[in-house]
């Protein structure tokens, strides 16, 4: 779980085909880089369900976003 002070970055989403699709796999997926708290980056790949679910978690609850600094705001 990140921490309050963890520093929140704006991201991109990438919208990849799923090469090696199986039976009832999702055609496409949604990557983007992840930096974990102690500064490893890793990839994740998010189906559109995924995604809709995390937005709306986020909406309910403003009060457990993590705000970007003022300069970060400026530079993203």
């Amino acid at each position: 779980m990140a921490s309050k002070s963890w520093k929140a970055r704006l991201g991109a989403l990438l919208c990849v085909r799923n090469a090696r699709r199986k039976f009832g796999a999702n055609k496409r997926y949604f990557h983007v880089r992840l930096e974990l708290p102690h500064g490893r980056e890793v990839p994740a790949l998010f189906t559109r369900h995924q995604l809709r679910v995390a937005l709306k978690r986020a909406r309910k609850n403003p009060e457990d976003l993590v705000r970007a600094p003022f300069l970060l705001d400026l530079l993203d």
